[in-house]
């Protein structure tokens, strides 16, 4: 008869070793995930403050964009309006619009009779329409020349439109705001807001005066041209990766729209850019996930710009190595306990079973024998075991009762 299975009074000197095992295993784990979990915590700051610096660097190349593309279209217009021989032909071109050369007309023409006065008025006439004819070529090789110009004209002081490539432009009034700030201001003037579209065809406006004052060169121009690169700018940040660029009314001009293009003007980085302000901030839109957002003023055209990023969008960019190594460690640790207890309990409970068998051999049974289940120490000694035990049986008849002790028979006396 061979034993099937580990008796309960050996079971403790296996159950020892195992929990000593088991213990070992968890503080390997916990040797693996202490070092992980501190890694994943640096990692996501570095992160964090590489994303801060990339929406901060994206927000200053933004705004140098913008700026750019703002400053080559003023100087653009600054040079056209400030050629003498253009600023002549436009002096003769609206001769008749100037009130002051009205009257300068009618002195000399009162002075006249009646036929030099009539010749007179029409010479000028036909010289201004000339004349006229020619700036409107000029202006418009300078609109077909730049992408994005959407119309170039002439004001009058009076904020009258003269000349326009837009013949329906023409005798129409612009309004006082734009081309008396031209007119005051020592150097060309740049405004851009979204409502000018409809008035001009492009958000963006630049006005330059001429030399005497009398009118304003303005050109209007639409700004796909910085906006696709603006877009694409933003895009690189991420998947939530977004830039806002809005008029001085917080106005999109680039960025969301519909419903939340309503709400962009109440937007606190945009209100603070407006303000003139620079920075990061961490916010959260209205009905929208915390983003980081870098604000900048474009102080020349009256603009904010806004470049964001979502902070759950930086979170999971940080974290995914520190998560596999997370979990690559707990399984080799679970792993290794697994074996542990495995083998554990291969060895261990053939030694309880020998442990068992020396206690009934003790008691003078013969017949049990140890079970031999492969090739390690503990099936060589168990072989050896049950060698011992077949010998000694065949020897006896089976049985070994131990021999009880003599009796103490005393001595006899002396003599």
């Amino acid at each position: 008869m061979t034993l099937s299975e580990t008796p309960p009074g050996s079971r403790l000197s296996t159950r020892v070793p195992m929990v000593s095992a088991l213990i070992a295993a968890l503080v390997a784990t916990a040797a693996v995930l202490v070092p992980v979990v501190a890694s994943r915590s640096a990692g996501q700051q570095r992160a964090e403050e590489e994303a801060r610096a990339q929406v901060d660097q994206s927000a200053d190349l933004a705004r140098e964009q913008v700026k750019g593309w703002i400053a080559d279209r003023t100087s653009e217009l600054e040079c056209l309006a400030s050629d003498p021989h253009f600023e002549q032909e436009v002096a003769t071109a609206i001769a008749l619009v100037d009130p002051e050369d009205r009257e300068k007309v009618a002195g000399e023409q009162a002075r006249r009779t009646e036929e030099e006065a009539g010749a007179a008025h029409a010479r000028l006439e036909k010289e201004a329409g000339e004349a006229k004819a020619r700036v409107l070529k000029r202006l418009k090789t300078f609109s077909d020349a730049r992408k994005g110009c959407k119309r170039v004209l002439i004001a009058h002081k009076s904020s009258i439109i003269v000349i326009s490539t837009k013949a329906a432009d023409e005798n129409g009034s612009l309004g006082g705001t734009l081309v008396s700030s031209a007119l005051e201001a020592p150097e060309p003037v740049a405004h851009v807001a979204k409502n000018l579209e409809d008035q001009l065809g492009g958000p963006a406006v630049v006005a330059c005066r001429s030399a005497a004052s009398k009118f304003v060169v303005i050109a209007a121009f639409g700004m796909e041209e910085v906006i696709g690169p603006l877009n694409k700018l933003g895009s690189s940040l991420g998947r939530t990766g977004q830039l806002i660029l809005t008029d001085g009314r917080g106005t999109p001009i680039a960025g969301p729209g519909g419903k939340a293009a309503s709400k962009i003007a109440e937007y606190d980085p945009v209100t603070r850019a407006i303000k003139g302000q620079a920075g990061i901030v961490t916010t959260s839109p209205e009905d929208g996930p915390p983003v980081l957002a870098a604000y900048r003023p474009i102080q020349r055209g009256g603009m904010a710009l806004v470049v964001q990023r979502q902070l759950d969008d930086i979170t999971s960019a940080g974290v995914p190595v520190q998560w596999l190594a997370l979990l690559g460690g707990i399984g080799l640790a679970l792993l290794g306990a697994i074996l542990i207890v495995f083998i554990g309990r291969r060895s261990l409970g053939g030694i309880g079973a020998l442990s068992h068998l020396a206690s009934r051999v003790s008691a003078g049974d013969l017949s049990e024998r140890a079970p031999v289940t492969g090739d390690d120490e503990v099936s060589y000694i168990a072989r050896a075991f049950n060698d011992v035990l077949a010998r000694a049986q065949s020897g006896d008849g089976g049985s070994m009762v131990p021999e009880a002790p003599a009796a103490n028979v005393p001595e006899p006396p002396p003599g």
